[in-house]
Order: C-alpha cells, then structure tokens, then sequence
C-alpha cells in the first residue's frame, strides 16, 4: 500500500480534507481531533495539495512516530469492589495507599489495569505496543497507516490520535550574575533571593524542609554526581528513578546536554550545599523521570508524561514537578482543561492525591503566546516567571485558557534561578525560564503540604496557594493569582485575628498570632510587635499561648487617623507577618449636647442642642412614667449648624401648666438622638 506523508491542519484546502476520508489515504481514524499525520509524501502532490514546496522548512524536523489507541472499557468482566482493591493495591505503595487514606481516595476504575486480550488485539494486527496506560485505558502504538485502519475497526477501539510532541531548543546557561543577596543570610550562597523571594527562606527557620514528602520530577536526565546532591544521596533520598527514553533506571546516561536541564531543575528542589546552593525542599523525597530527548533540539513525547505520572502514583508521590508542555498537534482551542492527554492524566493524577505543579510555558512573546498543556488543567498549579523585583518577564505564557479561566496561577523567580549545572561535579550557573521557576513552586507546595502532615488535597493546596499569594484579590491572565508567599499559605506564622480590622482611635483590640514547626508549637518568648508609620515604635505585648501555638495579645490602638501596619516579628527566627489597621476618628457624641438650663426651674427652662446641619428637630417631653406631655417641632428652616436653642415654659401641649416633678426629655434628629431630665419646682 501507498503511504502518503501529509502534514495538515484545519487551515488545508477542502480537496486535501476530502482526500484523506478515502480509502486511498489507507485510514479512517474516528478521532475529530486528529490535527496531522505523517507517512510518506510525493513532492509533486504535496505541492499541488497544499500550496507549499516539499522542502524540510515545509515539514516538523521529527516526523510523528506513535499513536494512542483509546480502547472502549477495561474488558468484558465486570469486577466488584473488594476484587477492585484486590487487583489494584498490588500496583501501589504502602506510600501510594497512606496519600490516598489521608484524603479519603477510594480505588476506583482508573486504577484498574487494561485488559490484556484488548492490548493483544491490536498488537496482532503488526502494531507495536510502547506504552500502556491504564488511567487512560489506551496504549501508544507504532503503527502503518494500513495497520491503524485495521486497529480502527477493531469492536474495542473507541479513538485514536497522534501523541503529541514538543520541541524547544537547549537552555543557555549565564555564569555570572552579579545582583544577588548574597550577604543575606550567607548558608543559602546565590539561592537566597530566589527562596526568600516566596516565602521558602522563612519555612526554613521554622523547620519545615520538606520531610516525609515525596516529589516526581520529570524532565531531561539528572547528573547525580554533582556535589549538590552529596547529602540527599547520602541520606538516601532518592527513592527512585526511571528512563524512560530507554526503558530502565539509569536517568545520568548520555551526554551534557541530555543532563543539563534536569540537573538544573531538580537543584532548585533538593540541592543542599550551605554556603553554596540550597534547595527548597531539601529535606524531601525524590523520584526522578527522565522523558525528554535532547538532540539538537529537546523532544518531549506525551506518552512518556502519562507513563511517568502513572509510575509516580505508584510510588506514592505527594507532588509532581513537570517543566514540560504540550502544543503540537494541538490548538489554542484545545487547552480548555479537558482535550490534551496530559492534561486529562494530570487532572486523573489530582483524583488520586496528586498536584502537579506544572510550567506555563515559555510562549509568552511568541506566535502561541498561550499556556501549554497540562498548564490549563484546572488541578494543575501552573507557574509563570517573574524577575527579581516581581515583574513578569514577557516570554512567559500567559492565560486565559481557551474556556475562559485564569492562567497562570502563580509567579516564581524564572529570570537568571540560580542551579547546579552538568559540566562537572562542582559547576553551578544562572537559567532563565518557566521551567525554573516550576520546580520553586512546587518546594513551596512540598513545605505547605508538610505544615498540613500531609492531609491537604491539590484542590486544598491550589486554593491555599491563591489565596496568599500578592495579586489574590485581584488575579489576572498575566500574573494570576501574583507570587506565592508560602509562610503565609502555610499557617506557620500568621496574624489570623485581626484580618482588615477597622478601629477607632483608643480602641482596645486583640492580635492572635499562630506560630509552629513540624515538631508543634514554636515558642512566643521571642515575639516582637512593631506599628508604622508611627517611627516604627515597638508596643510591649504580652502574648499568651491560649492554645497550641495560638499567641493572643491586648493591644489599644493609636489615636493618630489613617492606616497603620502592625508587625509581629520572631526575632530568634527573623520572620514575621504584618496586618492593616484603619484607624478611624473617634465619633462626635451629639446627643451629649443636649442639655437644659436652668435646671431645676421654675416656670421655664432653655434646651440647647447640637446640629452638624440644618435638620428637622423634635423634643418630647414625658413622665417619668412614660406618659407625653409635650411635643416640640422645630422645623429645618429654624435650625442651623452649630449649637440651636429652644425654650420650654414648663406647659403641656394643650398651654396648661404642669405639676412639679421629673420629666424625661428627648430629642430626635436625622443623625442622633438623645436624652436627658428636666426637674420642674413650684
């Protein structure tokens, strides 16, 4: 049969469209989504087809070499619940089943493996079988167009499409980078800002490290002999590593180029060299995913994604760091969140206890401009770059997703992130992208995920995330929800009452601070309270643990107006939080205006009241049993601002004088009302 190499999309003419539903075309694939297949061209009828010359300009430089074929359901036997359990707690960790346990994730029919004739099925008709996921219930295949034909009719086939690709050129690396607070606290080395920048240098203080999580990264390949990994290798935190490029668990063979990026990335996670380079989580477990080609170009491949995701389940991981995306084959209209496979894997691996935390992409100043797959999933954490003063930098992608939801969600440091690089043991440099600024994002997720034990959802953790982070009130497509600030997101030192308080000036209030460490409660002795612009002045407040961690002080406001912030600082710690007060002018009391004179009296007496306008006036005038005796009106044109008066002859409404004795008197106005006592003598 004639294989014909075609390269389409839905800009191609109506004859090419027609002429790939015939049977000449040897395929008739029953997925809608199908953007471009590759076989073998004849020049001449691609020139004649398309409008475009055969040359390689004209073409991808890798031609698409597998298919996913989506099967119907899981096989004809129809399994209960306790077989369920049965069959799929063989494929998961003691790890995997406690994540789960935590979040209350029961097994269900993602976790089932394909069914086995199904698989031989297919590769009977000549396919060869590459991947085999079961949270897909598909298999990536190598396949002929005659042989996808055949796979097609198949009764358990239910759609099939290219796996998706992507390619970008290597990382340059910078190895120099002079603005850096080095001085800063010296143990970080040049990895101080990049952390302190989201609220990770802060954690630390408190002793939160990562410890007890476990982080997949998937990426290019990881030289492990670099001295920055000196302690997680010897402390045995590395739980597991798999190629799969080739099929084993070598994730350091190849060359620089094949290292460089992974190398990189997984540093700005795990590195612990003090004085030289500190991860975010370096306290962490580890589990590393090689699935990128690096030629002269990276190749990622979706397959290797959804295996690596899969893989990671297993394992037990808490979280998974992905620098990779997804844009071939696919269109802008297709990250809506439910359309490209990793996409749909990465929301599958949010259901199991999972957030992924994912780069947006690097597309921002180019022809796609847009967040890549997974990045518009909406379990996924997808992360933009920032430079050091928390400007986006234009090349990172920007949001919305073709739906119409905000991306991305976060910012990290994604300009010069300073990391161990590949060349030798003992190398480091300064790389630039959103593929940098991911791994930071997902240290700060493993540190929340610790001050929780564990016990915070991706959906928990997201929410959390936006709603500390410095744009959460007012997100947008460019920064999302601003840069993360991880102390605060993780409820280790947070001024929880008052939030936005509104005070008047003098008024007594109460600050609650909550302060601890993965170990319980931190100590409050070293606890400091500062309010500007008040000269900074440092209130004395006696803070009391009233509960486990919770430290409650009495305070009196400033009588200055305006706002104030007020700052509770561990000084042993060097961290700290701070909260808005509006301080208010205390309010006017009219009513205490309203007075007579002389009082007591005789035959009469003077009332005198206060008005901040012209108003309406009624003075009532009752016993002391509540019985009226008298109503005075004073019209709005009889008043003005100021202080008003208004006589009373001691006489009811009908003119008749009144008995001696105590008369309550009120007064009403449009803005206040008051009272006061008359005492009439005879």
């Amino acid at each position: 049969m004639i294989s014909f190499f075609i390269s389409f999309n839905p800009r191609l003419s109506p004859i090419l469209r027609w002429l790939l539903k015939m049977k000449i075309m040897a395929l008739a694939l029953k997925s809608a989504r199908l953007h471009q297949y590759y076989g073998v061209v004849v020049p001449l009828l691609l020139l004649l087809l398309t409008g475009n010359s055969a040359s390689e300009n004209s073409r991808p430089s890798f031609g698409n070499d597998r298919y996913w074929v989506f099967l119907a359901d899981k096989g004809p036997v129809i399994r209960t619940t306790g077989e369920m359990n049965v069959i799929a707690q063989k494929k998961l960790s003691a790890r995997a089943l406690d994540r789960r346990g935590k979040m209350g994730i029961a097994i269900d029919n993602y976790d089932l493996p394909i069914y086995n004739g199904y698989i031989e099925n297919v590769r009977k008709l000549g396919a060869e079988i590459y991947r085999v996921s079961k949270w897909l219930n598909a298999v990536s295949v190598t396949a002929d167009p005659s042989q996808l034909q055949m796979i097609a009719n198949l009764p358990c086939v239910r759609d099939i499409k290219p796996v998706a690709t992507l390619r970008r050129p290597p990382d340059a690396i910078l190895t120099q980078q002079t603005n850096r607070n080095y001085l800063a606290d010296s143990s970080y080395g040049l990895s101080f800002d990049q952390l302190f920048q989201i609220g990770i240098i802060q954690l630390h203080r408190l002793g939160f490290t990562g410890e007890g999580i476990l982080i997949a990264i998937f990426d290019t390949g990881f030289y492990l002999d670099h001295q920055a990994f000196d302690s997680l290798m010897t402390n045995n935190r590395l739980v597991a590593a798999f190629d799969f490029i080739n099929n084993d668990q070598d994730v350091q063979d190849g060359d620089d180029f094949q290292r460089i990026h992974g190398t990189s990335a997984f540093s700005c996670l795990s590195a612990y060299l003090p004085g030289t380079i500190v991860g975010g989580a370096y306290g962490a477990d580890f589990a590393l995913a090689k699935t990128e080609i690096v030629q002269n170009e990276i190749r990622i491949e979706e397959d290797n994604w959804v295996a690596a995701a899969e893989w990671s389940d297993s394992l037990g991981a808490h979280i998974i760091s992905s620098s990779l995306g997804y844009t071939q084959w696919y269109s802008y209209g297709d990250m809506d969140g439910n359309t490209a496979v990793t996409t749909i894997a990465a929301d599958i691996a949010a259901s199991r206890g999972i957030l992924v935390v994912n780069a947006s992409g690097n597309e921002g100043n180019g022809s796609w401009r847009y967040i890549i797959s997974p990045a518009d999933g909406d379990s996924v954490l997808a992360v933009g770059a920032v430079d050091s003063l928390g400007i986006r930098k234009d090349f990172s992608s920007m949001g919305p997703t073709s739906d119409g939801r905000i991306k991305p969600d976060i910012m990290a440091l994604g300009l010069d992130v300073f990391c161990a690089t590949s060349q030798t043991e003992h190398s480091y440099g300064y790389l630039t992208g959103t593929s940098f600024a991911t791994p930071l994002a997902a240290s700060a997720a493993a540190l929340i995920l610790q001050a929780s034990q564990g016990n915070l959802t991706p959906g928990n953790i997201i929410d959390t995330i936006h709603s500390y982070s410095s744009l959460a009130q007012s997100p947008d497509t460019l920064y999302g929800w601003g840069i993360i600030d991880a102390i605060k997101a993780s409820g280790a030192f947070r001024i929880i009452a008052p939030r936005h308080p509104v005070f008047t000036g003098g008024e007594e209030f109460t600050v609650t601070l909550k302060l601890r460490g993965p170990d319980g409660p931190h100590s409050g002795d070293s606890l400091e309270l500062t309010i500007f612009p008040e000269e900074s002045i440092i209130i004395e407040a006696n803070f009391i643990e009233e509960a486990a961690g919770n430290y409650t002080a009495l305070l009196s406001t400033t009588q200055d107006r305006g706002m104030h912030r007020l700052v509770i600082r561990d000084v042993t710690q060097d961290i700290a939080d701070s909260v808005l007060i509006n301080v208010l002018q205390p309010p006017v009391d009219y009513s205490s205006y309203f007075r007579n004179y002389p009082n007591p009296f005789k035959t009469g007496t003077d009332f005198s009241f206060y008005l901040p306008a012209p108003a309406q006036t009624r003075i009532s005038i009752y016993t002391v049993s509540g019985e009226s005796i008298r109503q005075i009106l004073i019209p709005a044109v009889s008043t003005h601002q100021g202080i008003n008066n208004c006589r009373w002859d001691a006489d009811n409404d009908n003119g008749n004088d009144i008995a001696a004795g105590v008369y309550i008197c009120v007064i009403r106005t449009p803005l206040y009302d008051g009272i006061t006592k008359a005492v009439l003598i005879r």
